[in-house]
């Protein structure tokens, strides 16, 4: 190794401590896991076991590279055999788990990672494998709360992500070589992923007698759909128009919040162009939902939300097809009738969604098309859907669901309104 000045000096000690420290992290979760069945002298790795692992880890590391990578090898062979021998012993005493094993062969192999000073991602996954570790009894009964539709839909998101991606061509094709197979299925993915994510979360939460929180939790999944069923409700529920209302108009504002998400993560420069006007919309009606909440203070609705799971391969499927359609209208709209195509095209296609057009805008702008066209279009996609979901409450809710509704669905056409026009004046 030979001399080191002050400056390796430094790093090497910062990197010792980086992997001490995260044995220490792991190590606390284990012995804190084990501290009810287990007396002190029985457990195979706890608060100083880790620590000692890690650092072995870093420090066979750094006798590899320097003098040869056979002595990280046998090091590790040699932890393998203690962590053999120790499953064992536990084996005898009937605990035939495995989990603080693998565990320790991780931490070993962290402390290698800091010494090739790949720091945030040894970090990374400590963090990680303490809140799995964590959670361990939340996970299992997350598990066991899962249907057969569930289970299929998680092989299907597999299918989705990894199969198939693999094998698609990225070059483009098609009119105005508009459609790239490739590019197309990577954004649903990135749109399955969040759909399906924000499904699990809503699975596992329970609204009870929020209001606030069923409207969230429901509009995760789908505004649209979330709006035609509380309006078809209130036919059945007389009584409950404010709840059912409240509910409506959560879900239809955390459309906005949804489409900065969506912005954020295909276009980070049209999301500062957007991010404060859809605030605005979407705050409004949230701040008037809430506004109804305790001025009316409604009891609740009565029985759960229906949330059916977004994800199977024939929607990512029907989503693939309606955004190439969308980009192909989109193109042919800008070559043959300007701007003004652009903003029809999203009027049009807002009606029954705003992912879509907001994607597809999002992968134009400043490339094909200027930034204020794609937000000017965007706007315009968010105010028709915002119109078609009142249209959705009007033709399928019964009078006392309206009127409750009317106001605040105001608030948020006037609030889309004022956003459209706040990116028009910048123009």
């Amino acid at each position: 190794m030979g001399s080191l000045n002050a400056s390796e000096v430094l790093t090497l000690f910062t990197g010792l401590a980086i992997a001490a420290g995260i044995g220490f992290l792991i190590g606390i979760e284990r012995e804190y896991a084990g501290r009810d069945q287990l007396k002190p002298s029985e457990f195979f790795a706890g608060i100083r076991t880790f620590p000692i692992i890690s650092t072995l880890g870093y420090l066979l590391m750094l006798l590899g590279q320097d003098v040869s990578m056979w002595i990280y090898g046998i090091g590790m062979l040699g932890v393998l055999a203690i962590i053999v021998v120790g499953y064992l012993s536990e084996a005898k005493r009937g605990d035939t788990g495995s989990t603080t094993e693998f565990t320790a062969v991780l931490t070993f192999v962290l402390g290698g990672l800091v010494y090739l000073h790949h720091y945030e991602l040894a970090v990374a996954a400590a963090v990680l494998t303490t809140f799995l570790l964590t959670l361990k009894s939340t996970l299992h009964k997350m598990v066991a709360k899962l249907t057969h539709e569930e289970i299929i839909a998680i092989l299907q998101f597999v299918v989705i992500t990894v199969l198939i991606l693999p094998f698609l061509p990225d070059k483009t094709f098609g009119p105005f070589d508009a459609l790239n197979p490739r590019k197309i299925w990577i954004v649903v993915i990135i749109l399955v992923s969040i759909n399906f994510g924000l499904y699990l979360i809503a699975k596992f939460i329970r609204p009870g007698n929020s209001l606030l929180l069923a409207g969230f939790i429901g509009g995760m999944v789908s505004s649209t759909a979330l709006n035609w069923y509380v309006a078809s409700q209130s036919k059945k529920s007389a009584g409950q128009a404010v709840p059912l209302a409240i509910t409506a108009v959560v879900a239809s504002s955390l459309m906005f919040f949804r489409m900065m998400i969506l912005l954020y993560i295909f276009n980070a420069s049209l999301f500062r162009w957007l991010a404060l006007p859809l605030f605005f919309a979407g705050i409004s009606g949230m701040g008037f939902s809430w506004w109804m909440n305790r001025k009316f203070d409604p009891k609740g609705l009565k029985g759960e939300l229906p949330i059916q799971n977004p994800l199977n391969l024939k929607d990512a499927l029907k989503f693939a097809v309606f955004y190439s359609f969308i980009l192909i209208l989109v193109a042919f709209a800008q070559a043959h009738l300007g701007n003004a195509g652009v903003y029809l095209t999203s009027a049009v296609s807002g009606l029954t969604d705003v992912d879509a057009i907001t994607i597809s805008l999002s992968g134009l702008a400043g490339r094909e098309m200027p930034p204020a066209v794609a937000a000017t279009a965007i706007l315009i996609a968010a105010l028709a859907n915002t119109l078609t979901k009142y249209g959705i409450c009007i033709v399928a809710g019964n009078g006392a669901f309206v009127r409750a509704i009317t106001p605040a669905y105001l608030l948020l056409i006037i609030s889309s309104s004022l956003a459209l026009l706040f990116v028009l004046l910048l123009l």
